[in-house]
């Protein structure tokens, strides 16, 4: 009699416990870690989901676009925020490096990223005689594709690099 009180006083629980468990929940990501953005680039619901570099990253894979990590550049800092910095590969097996790259910044907001954006117009300005990178904006992130190419010219892989950000602004 006790056994079967017993096991049915713990079949309740167990089933009352898996009724309190939020499979929709979502956690925090961390940059290891993509969001549900990098699976779905356009995306309509997430228009305002923080993303990370590595959701950056795997839309530009997507598009064949293989970055390999590059080393840390202290020039473009904005908003107190030093970018990824990575490099075009010929595959994903990272054996040649290309001369072109991004770099990625994902800051804590927004707000913070349209900082950011401010803080490069400034640099731009102080920097007349550099190649100024083509650049595109959503919500948290910014990215600077640094491609070498004259304004009058069509930079490579930049039909790549908009197609992986389709749906993001691009601000030059």
């Amino acid at each position: 009699m006790k056994l079967r009180l017993a096991t049915i006083l713990l079949s309740v629980m167990i089933i009352s416990m898996t009724g309190c468990i939020d499979k929709n929940k979502t956690q925090i990501n961390t940059q290891n870690e993509p969001s549900p953005v990098a699976a779905n680039p356009t995306p309509t619901q997430s228009d305002n989901m923080i993303l990370t570099g590595m959701d950056i990253k795997n839309l530009m894979e997507k598009q064949g676009l293989y970055l390999s990590l590059a080393g840390n550049n202290d020039d473009w800092i904005l908003n107190s925020l030093k970018p990824e910095n990575y490099y075009f590969t010929c595959g994903p097996t990272a054996d040649c490096k290309l001369e072109y790259g991004i770099s990625i910044y994902t800051f804590k907001s927004q707000e913070e990223r349209e900082k950011g954006f401010v803080d490069f117009k400034k640099q731009q300005q102080k920097n007349d005689n550099i190649n100024i990178p083509s650049v595109w904006a959503k919500t948290n992130a910014l990215v600077l594709y640094w491609h070498g190419t004259q304004l009058d010219q069509i930079p490579a892989y930049e039909d790549k690099v908009t197609k992986a950000l389709t749906g993001w602004e691009k601000k030059r």
